[in-house]
């Protein structure tokens, strides 16, 4: 089956973890959904950065929004980043700016959720590092 975006398009899901950053020693995964089969164009990335008031949450926390968005074509990158009191500011920013530069192009967009809505506008007006 070739993919293309189209929301009213029901294709199966591929989920896989994989590896983005690994700061102060501790490695941080990002969830891709992804639609199964090969797609017309490159695909439309959306990064997606959970809330949970800075205490709790990870990358499967919106499982269903990804899913969902990837049945309809587009490639979902959903982060974890370091929280809670043991990961003070800018922890959080930085984990979510080095999740968000890897996939960054034209038709790319962030869609973050409370508290990870602080951390993505964090990064948003910052550029990317080279590499």
């Amino acid at each position: 089956m070739r993919v293309r975006f189209d929301p009213g398009a029901p294709y199966e899901v591929e989920e896989t973890d994989v590896p983005f950053a690994r700061p102060e020693g501790k490695e941080l995964l990002a969830r891709i959904y992804r639609p199964k089969g090969e797609a017309d164009a490159p695909l439309a990335a959306l990064v997606d950065v959970h809330g949970g008031a800075w205490s709790r949450g990870e990358r499967t926390t919106g499982a269903h929004h990804g899913r969902a968005l990837a049945a309809s074509g587009l490639l979902v990158i959903s982060l974890d980043f370091r929280q809670g009191s043991e990961h003070k500011h800018p922890a959080a920013s930085a984990d979510v700016a080095a999740g968000t530069c890897a996939p960054t192009r034209p038709g790319s967009a962030s869609i973050p959720d409370a508290s990870g809505s602080w951390a993505a506008r964090a990064v948003a007006s910052s550029p990317c590092s080279p590499g």
